[in-house]
């Protein structure tokens, strides 16, 4: 773990990442504060310090601190006390982890960001995110999130542009209250923080299908 950390960040890739994870799996940690902190981005984290930082007195197993964290929708910093933190882990990467036992899962090369487009004629098939899909205690998390926000009741829909493809977790923009399509970029950005990093997130409304949307 040590010769991991020390490697400045400019040469940390896909490799360095797989290997901090599995050390990070196996060798020690320790907590550094029992509260979480709220992080720039204005969501939770647990400060987490590995290698050489770890406390022996407060010895864990990251395993045990991920499954803490996503059951109560907060994610981790690693070595938060460094220049810059040696990792961040958001909620969803953690759930995401005790779900599929990936923090990150490769993204399906079929998919692309930006506006997702529905040809006339072209055939979709729609339905309820699945609980192995977006299991009720994350929802839970999700769910009071969006009561903070003032988001008292959203819709959603699981999109397939092709059977067996890669799927869009469509939200109801209608349910959020219309925001201005200039917002639009920012409310997925937060959204993404609860999702793995590999899932498909669209606003959509509801004009465009004559489907019935799903009460979250």
């Amino acid at each position: 773990m040590k010769d991991l950390l020390d490697l400045p960040f400019e040469k940390r890739n896909a490799e360095w990442e797989a290997q901090f994870f599995k050390k990070l799996l196996e060798e020690p940690v320790s907590v550094l504060n029992a509260d979480p902190q709220e992080g720039p981005d204005g969501f939770p984290y647990l400060m987490v310090a590995s290698g050489e930082n770890v406390d022996p007195k407060d010895e864990d197993k990251f395993a045990n601190i991920a499954k803490w964290c996503a059951s109560r929708g907060i994610g981790v910093v690693i070595n938060p006390d460094k220049e810059n933190a040696d990792y961040v882990f958001t909620f969803g990467m953690l759930w995401n982890f005790l779900l599929r036992g990936q923090f990150l899962t490769p993204t399906p090369v079929t998919k692309v960001s930006g506006a997702m487009s529905i040809n006339g004629g072209q055939t979709v098939l729609m339905g309820p995110p699945s609980e192995d899909y977006w299991p009720t205690p994350i929802r839970n998390i999700f769910r009071e999130f969006l009561l903070q926000q003032g988001i008292f009741e959203i819709k959603t829909l699981l999109l397939f542009e092709e059977k067996d493809g890669p799927a869009d977790l469509c939200f109801s923009l209608e349910s959020l209250t219309n925001p201005p399509q200039s917002e639009w970029e920012g409310i997925l950005e937060a959204f993404s923080w609860f999702f793995p990093s590999h899932y498909s997130l669209s606003l959509i409304s509801e004009k465009n299908f004559k489907t019935e949307f799903f009460k979250l």
